[in-house]
């Protein structure tokens, strides 16, 4: 994937009045990440100014009027074309090139889309968008080729980059945050290195980093999680994987899930609410991570330390490599480290409080 990026691009300076975005010390473990050591305070209007102008020429704010399912809406500041209704959720299959997504939205306010982890898997942050959809208007979807999705391909990074900003347009928003989970988390990240004069801010949970080669030591601290015999089960079920039984997956996805926390307790919330409804697309899965692990081989943390849009990224403390994901935290500009304690890989399962407070005071500095 080509990471598309303004060549001429204002630095952001060591002033006090630099823009750069604040820590907020209220959260435990939270730290504006500053390069320059210089850490300032700024107006959410100024800030908002100098995303703007930061956008490689971006036009003025769309103030068209724009008829949303029988409803006429007034564009909001950031060129949404859909100002959104707090109490409902809407499905909508949007056809796109080469995909036909599955999509939800909900909330009004600043526009958001939420990526789904995976790939290959399906939207499981309903309860996220719940948590700040009474002052955004939150776009969730199933990425082409997963869950209620179709698509024949292509499945690369690219594809996948190219579907959001399709959903964008197709929703008639100018700029809005992107955000996701785990690979979702990567896939936010593309897309704004690819499109930073339509991103506000990236939303960057429980991502991987920037490097390949994390499964190992992930699959190591997943399986320190089970008991002795749980993973001997595990293995078993693993090797039984490709005669399709149901049940045979149905209860190594059960084990797997319960080492996405840190303490295995809360995992009892899969026996009613699974990570997943759909299984993971293995097609999807196998095409897509060839070309991820390519884009970041190629390396993408020149492309990072350029990128100007505020960066949230959350990270539980018992997830696996907290400090690939810090690393994005120190190369972004204006990027927000929190550190969740208790949590591993579900944080907003693990920690919703914590979570729900940095995503919302995230979204009101934008």
């Amino acid at each position: 994937m080509r990471l598309a990026l303004a060549s001429r691009r204002r630095r952001l300076s060591a002033r006090s009045d630099s823009g750069r975005w604040r820590s907020d010390t209220s959260v435990p473990n939270e730290t504006a990440i500053d390069p320059t050591g210089v850490s300032a305070r700024c107006a959410r209007a100024s800030a908002f100014v100098e995303g703007v102008q930061d956008g490689a020429g971006l036009g003025a704010p769309d103030t068209n009027l724009r008829g949303t399912e029988g409803r006429l809406a007034i564009a909001a500041p950031y060129g949404s074309g859909v100002a959104g209704d707090a109490g409902a959720a809407s499905v909508e299959m949007v056809v796109v090139p080469g995909a036909t997504l599955w999509t939800v939205s909900q909330g009004a306010g600043i526009p958001v889309v939420l990526c789904h982890g995976g790939p290959g898997l399906s939207d499981n942050l309903a309860p996220l968008a719940d948590m700040v959809a009474d002052r955004a208007r939150v776009h969730r979807f199933d990425q082409r080729g997963g869950g209620r999705s179709h698509s024949h391909g292509p499945f690369d990074v690219a594809s996948f980059v190219g579907d959001l900003d399709a959903l964008r347009e197709h929703w008639g928003h100018a700029r809005w945050v992107v955000g996701g989970h785990s690979w979702g988390a990567n896939l936010a990240l593309f897309y704004a290195l690819a499109h930073p004069q339509r991103t506000l801010g990236v939303i960057y949970l429980a991502g991987t980093g920037l490097r390949w080669g994390w499964q190992p030591a992930a699959r190591r601290r997943r399986l320190s999680r089970l008991t002795a015999a749980e993973q001997t089960e595990l293995l078993a079920l693993e090797s039984q994987l490709a005669g399709g039984d149901p049940t045979v997956r149905e209860r190594f996805v059960r084990l797997m899930w319960t080492t996405e926390f840190a303490d295995r307790l809360r995992a009892r919330i899969l026996d009613t609410q699974p990570l997943y409804d759909f299984a993971r697309n293995e097609e999807v899965f196998r095409a897509a991570s060839e070309d991820y692990r390519a884009v970041l081989d190629r390396g993408v943390e020149a492309a990072v330390r350029t990128l100007n849009a505020p960066v949230l990224v959350i990270h539980g403390a018992q997830d696996t490599e907290p400090a690939r994901a810090r690393r994005v935290a120190e190369l972004a500009p204006r990027a927000r480290w929190v550190e969740l304690p208790d949590a591993a890989h579900s944080p907003w399962l693990e920690q919703p409080s914590l979570v729900r407070h940095s995503l919302r005071a995230f979204l009101e500095e934008l």
